[in-house]
């Protein structure tokens, strides 16, 4: 029986891939710096015999928030450490589609795995630039490379595709192009299936029948928020961009990696694993919402 390690297991995707594995009777051996029990910073600590035994990694530790310091600390050098320890096992990194090069496309284009990386990361954030250097650690030819989309679910329905949020009001950018959403449950089995695959190099992750933005904001809305929705055309807002040059969602790189309107595909994922991505959003959202209110 394959033996798998999965770190960042106390996170919101880490939490998901567990339960998948202790379904399908899978070994998995779990380690989390938030581990209330046996915490492990692997930035810090001697990673001695957590490997032993172990066939497969998955790497799905990281932060998701912090500056530069802060992802070098806690995303950057525990991917070093763990990838030098790890050896000739596979490895799977969880990294993102914010490592595209976005600003090269024209709008209404489809993002694959052909799509090269960005080439101006002291444009991006802090987050981009972590998962930029974790893929430049991992990408050989041992290694799979799993991107996936905005994961929603339970607790995390919002994501920075969407515009900006102001308490009750949203701020949206645009109406076209689509969310590249995957539940976090559709996403751990992916995970899983790629994790006991022998594929290497790189599958993006999301899920069928991807809404709109304007969809996705209806769906949200259906559960209270937001209250308000105000409008903004994606054509105004990129030219403003263009003429501002930044901070944050006004720097132009920044602004056409989550707002842009595109499509996403999942064909080689798709080709590739035995996984069946989620298609009813709206069902998926609505159990959220009613998960969340219940608590």
């Amino acid at each position: 029986m394959v033996s798998l390690l999965l770190t960042g297991a106390a996170g919101y995707l880490g939490r998901a891939i567990a339960a998948e594995a202790a379904a399908r009777g899978v070994a998995l051996r779990t380690t989390s710096r938030h581990d209330p029990n046996h915490p492990r910073d692997l930035a810090r600590d001697d990673l001695g015999g957590l490997l032993d035994g172990v066939d497969v990694v998955i790497h799905a530790a990281g932060r998701m928030a912090g500056d530069d310091a802060a992802q070098a600390r806690d995303t950057i050098a525990p991917t070093e450490r763990l990838r030098a320890a790890a050896g000739g096992r596979r490895f799977v990194l969880i990294s993102s589609l914010s490592v595209l090069d976005y600003a090269a496309l024209p709008e209404g284009a489809t993002v694959d795995e052909t799509l090269q990386r960005e080439t101006r990361p002291e444009t991006r954030d802090a987050y981009t630039r972590a998962k930029l250097a974790q893929e430049s650690i991992v990408d050989d030819t041992s290694a799979l490379i799993l991107r996936p989309g905005a994961i929603y679910g339970a607790g995390r329905l919002w994501n920075g595709h969407l515009g900006v949020a102001k308490g009750p009001v949203l701020l949206r950018i645009g109406r076209a192009g689509e969310v590249p959403l995957i539940h976090v449950a559709s996403a751990a089995r992916a995970v899983l299936d790629a994790a006991l695959s022998n594929l290497t190099g790189t599958l993006h992750l999301v899920d069928d029948a991807l809404p709109s933005r304007a969809e996705y904001v209806a769906m949200l809305a259906r559960g209270g928020w937001p209250r308000l929705t105000l409008p903004l055309p994606w054509p105004l807002v990129r030219a403003a961009s263009r003429i501002a040059g930044g901070p944050g969602l006004l720097t132009p790189e920044i602004l056409a990696a989550r707002m842009m309107p595109l499509r996403y595909s999942n064909a080689r994922a798709r080709a590739a694993l035995s996984w069946q991505p989620e298609r009813d959003h709206a069902a998926r959202v609505a159990e959220a919402q009613l998960a969340e209110a219940a608590r």
